[in-house]
């Protein structure tokens, strides 16, 4: 969704907590990336876990979207 991509975030760390599920449910977690300020592969390079495990490590989404400003999903079980 298009609207997805009208905000970003930055910093080190965050957390998001999701409310209103059913625990040992089996639910996708679905992921939308942009790089809008890096320009070249490898200048941003991030992990990310879902319920404490690592789904994605070194992630490095220019190089996954093939450019800046372009965008690119992920969806993993949870």
């Amino acid at each position: 969704p298009q609207a997805v991509y009208q905000t970003s975030r930055y910093g080190r760390d965050f957390v998001y907590q999701l409310g209103g599920l059913t625990p040992g449910a089996d639910y996708t977690v679905r992921l939308h990336f942009a790089e809008t300020f890096w320009t070249a592969p490898r200048q941003r390079l991030f992990d990310v876990a879902i319920n404490g495990a690592t789904v994605l490590s070194g992630y490095d989404i220019l190089a996954e979207a093939g450019g800046p400003n372009a965008a690119v999903a992920a969806a993993f079980p949870a």
